[in-house]
């Protein structure tokens, strides 16, 4: 059997001008550099968002919310107690005193006696958040966090630790 006939050739494409190439290609490049600088506006955007809520203190109080059954609060030498509304409003107070201000760094972590308080999940502990004489220290895993606050919402704030969690 022959084989059958070789189909055409393509036509082959009319090249540009020598002058339409850079216009043709400046058109075509102008649309894809906005397109990459609106993508990249959007991801630094997206990981300053998720940065914040990683270092806010709401992002503690939702997982406490998630699961309260499993998270229990110390001061102290004193026993494990479960978390409750008065702990969860002073995280709240907390939160909006320190916003989203919390830096990483190499920090002071003397902390007065009675100045701290330990949350635990399942017993262990996760979080230690700790009434400094300059501000707030807050250990979750191996990065302390810390914001320098102002004598007097360092003051409120330790009153209210003291009357949420005696």
């Amino acid at each position: 059997r022959p084989a059958p006939p070789a189909a055409p050739a393509p036509l082959a494409a009319q090249a540009p001008s020598p002058a339409a190439a850079p216009l043709a290609a400046d058109t075509a490049e102008a649309p894809g550099r906005r397109a990459a600088a609106a993508k990249a506006e959007l991801n630094e955007s997206r990981l300053q968002r998720e940065a914040e809520a990683y270092t806010r203190i709401g992002s503690l109080r939702a997982t406490l919310a998630a699961e309260p059954a499993r998270w229990t609060w110390q001061r102290g030498a004193g026993p494990a107690q479960p978390v409750t509304d008065a702990v969860i409003a002073w995280l709240h107070q907390l939160d909006g005193v320190a916003g989203s201000r919390w830096q990483t760094g190499p920090v002071d972590i003397a902390t007065p006696p009675g100045r701290e308080l330990i949350l635990l999940r399942n017993g262990q502990v996760q979080h230690r958040i700790q009434l400094t004489e300059r501000g707030v220290v807050w250990q979750r895993g191996p990065t302390p966090w810390q914001v320098d606050l102002p004598a007097d919402a360092l003051a409120a704030l330790q009153a209210a630790l003291d009357a949420a969690a005696p």
